[in-house]
């Protein structure tokens, strides 16, 4: 009983695959990406509103 209600709350947190489909617009995490501000903390998180092409 106990467990079963686990994995109803573990898979009620759960998202679905996400999948992109050309003409999508998508925001890119800056993470792994160089930019020019010489402060990371000043810098923006996110970049875009890019649009996907293939």
């Amino acid at each position: 009983f106990i467990q079963e209600q686990i994995m109803q709350y573990a898979n009620s947190k759960r998202i679905e695959k996400l999948i992109l489909q050309k003409g999508d617009k998508v925001y890119l995490l800056r993470k792994n990406i160089k930019t020019i501000k010489s402060s990371s903390k000043l810098n923006h998180k996110k970049l875009g509103l890019f649009k996907i092409l293939q």
